[in-house]
């Protein structure tokens, strides 16, 4: 193969650049997210998988936990968190003390009183 076939194969390939690290990105070897472009080692550093719909999020708006990310609108939806401490749980598996009259303290099973 010359050299000018060689180059030529070269600019055809699609070239991306990582927006977090700068990274060269050949190929499809990228996801979009939010309008920003992700080599895959910047993906599973700085995003997550919602446990509930599937949907990628950042690191940083996972409402969740480290075990079981979340995003906002899952945990609205779904989840609270206890009152005491501060562990993740189901809106249907809350405990309220019955002087809790509004439900506005959700306690876990091990800090229910």
């Amino acid at each position: 193969m010359s050299l000018y076939f060689a180059f030529q194969e070269d600019m055809d390939i699609k070239k991306e650049i990582c927006n977090i690290c700068g990274r060269k990105i050949f190929g499809e070897d990228y996801t979009e997210m939010d309008d920003q472009i992700l080599c895959p080692d910047c993906l599973a550093e700085h995003t997550v998988i919602c446990q509930e719909c599937s949907e990628r999020i950042w690191i940083n708006e996972n409402v969740g936990s480290r075990e079981y990310p979340l995003c906002w609108e899952c945990f609205q939806r779904n989840y609270t968190r206890c009152s005491r401490c501060n562990a993740l749980l189901r809106q249907s598996s809350a405990l309220y003390q019955s002087s809790d009259e509004y439900d506005e303290r959700p306690y876990c099973d091990s800090c229910y009183v």
